[in-house]
């Protein structure tokens, strides 16, 4: 009971400087060869990355080979620069002999030492850019949601700069008690207890 009314109040400060997330569904991508880069297209935006041969190749097998993506870290700063890691997941008793190797000789590894599940983890930095519908998009069958870290409006940071003395002192003068205590309850139950 105590720690769950510790885990609520905590972290006041830490909570008020966390980056805003914004959330984008990520409907599509088309890949230009000549110009190596990756376009995807959100719910709200357009993202330009450049990508290498490998990259390329294994979207081009994307189209045989179904697999699953995992989206995380992406952040966005002011300039619009958007960095992020993908990881891509194959399961190799889904795929042909030609297949399993071609993924390993891209890179793939097995996620786990002789697992069934093939996994690509590659880093991903690039541009925010307007939709194009011009762009012939290869549309994902379902959409996938990527969280984003984005950089603070110069409104935000003054209402944190603002709100930040009412944290740290919220943070001190109600935590520090309550934590105080909670640590007293617990060592006089082990005490009673008889437990070390």
């Amino acid at each position: 009971m105590i720690s769950i009314f510790l885990l609520v109040i905590t972290g006041c400060t830490t909570a008020l400087w966390s980056p805003h997330r914004v959330e984008e569904n990520i409907r599509g991508f088309h890949i230009n060869q000549k110009l190596n880069e990756l376009f995807v297209v959100g719910s709200g935006h357009g993202y330009i990355f450049p990508v290498d041969n490998t990259l390329k190749e294994i979207v081009m097998i994307s189209r045989s080979v179904n697999f699953t993506p995992h989206f995380g870290g992406f952040e966005l700063d002011r300039k619009n620069v958007i960095t992020g890691n993908i990881r891509l997941y194959a399961s190799s008793d889904r795929l042909s002999v030609d297949q399993y190797i071609k993924l390993l000789a891209l890179g793939f590894e097995h996620s786990v030492p002789g697992g069934l599940s093939l996994e690509y983890n590659y880093k991903l930095s690039g541009l925010r850019a307007p939709q194009n519908d011009r762009i012939p998009l290869q549309y994902l069958k379902r959409e996938h949601l990527v969280s984003i870290a984005r950089p603070d409006k110069p409104i935000e940071t003054a209402k944190k700069i603002v709100a930040t003395p009412a944290a740290i002192i919220y943070d001190a003068v109600i935590l520090v008690p309550v934590m105080f205590f909670a640590l007293s309850v617990i060592y006089i139950e082990t005490l009673v207890s008889g437990s070390p």
